[in-house]
């Protein structure tokens, strides 16, 4: 079931989580959490067995523990909660009909920063790199040039794009990183830590998925920013 909110009537994120939790639900979405009272509400469902999905608004995977701490909630509940946090970000796809060229100077020294220890570094690893990674027929690392694609620009595909598609960062709650809830770190410090533990940022995800031709790097660059990485 599923509930619109109102609040010229009263019902709010906070007051529609109150209702339908009456319910005893396994699984509750809310849509935001915008307040520390739908915070609380959602942290009290997670901690009585629950599975809870919600969104934030932050710059970045990492900075939703901290939003977390800032509305208000303890620590020792955000670590004991939270189980997977994601990070989204869209960026325009690169129309089917497109055309390969091969990067500069700038741009190939962006793409070896970036991916560096994330493309394979032989054919023989190509295959490793498709189960971590999920991409097919990697190029290798350390190339002076790497192919890149733009989609062809027409009236139907204004700038050589068409629809839209997510980059993507994920982590789990690990212990290490439980502890660094409870110690209240900076969102940087987790992502140092998420990072370690193998996490892609969503600008390594973008520039696979240029690499790929699913989009551009003039397009990640414009969402993902080099210190996101």
């Amino acid at each position: 079931n599923q509930i619109q909110v109102n609040a010229d009537v009263g019902l709010t994120f906070a007051n529609g989580l109150r209702s339908i939790l009456r319910q005893d639900p396994n699984i509750v979405m809310v849509g935001e959490i915008r307040d520390k009272e739908t915070a609380q509400l959602a942290v009290q469902a997670a901690l009585t067995g629950h599975l809870v999905f919600s969104t934030l608004h932050t710059n970045s995977a990492a900075g939703i523990l901290p939003r977390l701490l800032d509305m208000g909630i303890e620590p020792f509940l955000i670590a004991s909660t939270v189980h997977t946090v994601i990070g989204q970000r869209l960026v325009r796809r690169t129309s089917d009909e497109r055309t390969s060229y091969q990067s500069n100077a700038a741009e190939t020294a962006a793409i070896n920063a970036t991916l560096g220890k994330l493309l394979p570094g032989s054919a023989a690893e190509r295959a490793k790199a498709k189960d971590d990674l999920g991409y097919d027929n990697l190029p290798l690392r350390g190339q002076k040039a790497y192919t890149l694609f733009k989609g062809n620009d027409a009236p139907e595909t204004p700038g050589g794009y068409k629809g839209r598609m997510g980059l993507y960062e994920v982590f789990g709650i690990s212990e290490n990183i439980q502890n660094l809830i409870l110690k209240r770190s900076t969102s940087a410090e987790i992502q140092r830590q998420a990072i370690a533990e193998g996490m892609i940022t969503m600008r390594e995800d973008g520039y696979l998925k240029a690499l790929t031709g699913q989009t551009t790097l003039a397009e990640v660059n414009r969402v993902a920013a080099a210190d996101s990485a």
